[in-house]
């Protein structure tokens, strides 16, 4: 999701569409194949996902090192939930665009793929494991 310190947006203003955010510093992931963030509007649920180049005055691979430094007011950073979620409810962060989805990339929709060999009878464990992080990251997720 989008977010971004009560400072910040109070200094820098608060993007009202998703073309506000080439006016803002966005905090980047570098591991990211480029600056393109992709979006889609909650209601569209067909539609086509469309794309907007941002840019920023930071550039991490750590997305703990990005969480810090919009804590610190540098800018709007497109972050996991989980990592965001205790600062969300003690507004540290503000959520950004809420009304959009955000994608790093376009593509199928995200998933957790289990990969184990093949054998003729599942092994307990490994059945034990899949109930599990399929119960964990049922939705909503835990973290929510």
């Amino acid at each position: 999701m989008l977010v971004a310190s009560p400072d910040y947006l109070s200094k820098n203003g608060v993007p009202t569409s998703p073309e506000d955010l080439v006016q803002h510093s966005c905090l980047l992931f570098t591991l990211q194949p480029s600056n393109t963030w992709y979006f889609k509007r909650k209601e569209e649920r067909e539609a086509e996902l469309q794309k907007l180049l941002v840019d920023g005055t930071i550039r991490a691979n750590d997305s703990e090192a990005l969480l810090e430094a919009t804590l610190m007011g540098m800018g709007i950073a497109f972050l996991p939930n989980w990592l965001i979620g205790g600062d969300l409810e003690a507004g540290r962060l503000v959520r950004v665009l809420g009304d959009f989805e955000w994608f790093l990339a376009p593509g199928p929709e995200r998933a957790i793929w289990a990969v184990y060999p093949p054998t003729k009878a599942m092994a307990p464990k490994i059945r034990s494991f899949l109930e599990f992080i399929s119960h964990r990251f049922r939705n909503p997720f835990y973290w929510e």
